[in-house]
């Protein structure tokens, strides 16, 4: 059976536009994404420590998912008007894939409260930092990744049910990383308001 696959996109909005950012992903982004045959999972992060502020991950089936027609019609050529206006104003873009290594065919826990990333260039460090990880009491899953792409990074990802309860490896185990980050599950208090406040921009 092949390794499943994880796609990360990185980025944050222009200032002034973080409404329309967040009306953007929840309205439109996500549905389309979440459509996707073979994407097991859609969930946005906002990120605490570390650059830029916000962090989509998906989980998907396999790594073919991004080669698929089905992601392409939602992607590249088939973004909608709205997509290539917020993503040529936003910063900070940046789109990872990898295959998962460990422990197997694991998707993000709904439990999931805070989630803690770093890039490794190194397998056998990410290894070591995701046996570490793994012996941490409030630790919920740790997933480790190998680059989809040559000369990609690999990833180490650790989930908690919260930011307090979030491992910190230790100075000494991030040396070999290059990006670290912890975030929070994005959430929205009232989504409706995306609507309403779309239909107030429209009205004469």
């Amino acid at each position: 059976m092949a390794e499943m696959g994880l796609l990360v996109a990185l980025m944050e909005p222009e200032a002034g536009m973080q409404d329309e950012f967040d009306d953007w992903y929840d309205l439109e982004h996500i549905p389309h994404m979440s459509g996707v045959a073979g994407l097991l999972s859609a969930q946005r992060f906002v990120v605490v420590e570390g650059w830029p502020r916000y962090a989509a991950v998906y989980d998907l089936d396999g790594v073919a998912v991004l080669t698929s027609a089905s992601y392409r019609a939602v992607t590249g050529g088939g973004f909608s008007p709205w997509s290539r206006r917020i993503l040529h104003r936003v910063r900070g873009w940046r789109r990872l894939t990898f295959e998962q290594l460990r422990p197997g065919r694991a998707t993000l826990l709904e439990a999931t409260g805070a989630l803690g990333m770093v890039l490794c260039g190194d397998e056998s460090a990410a290894g070591r930092l995701a046996d570490a990880l793994t012996q941490h009491p409030t630790t919920l899953q740790v997933r480790s990744y190998v680059p989809a792409a040559p000369g990609g990074p690999g990833a180490v990802l650790w989930q908690a049910g919260s930011l307090a309860a979030l491992a910190r490896p230790q100075h000494a185990e991030l040396r070999e990383t290059t990006w670290s980050a912890r975030m929070v599950r994005y959430g929205r208090a009232d989504p409706s308001a995306a609507f309403a406040r779309l239909e107030s921009n429209q009205s004469p």
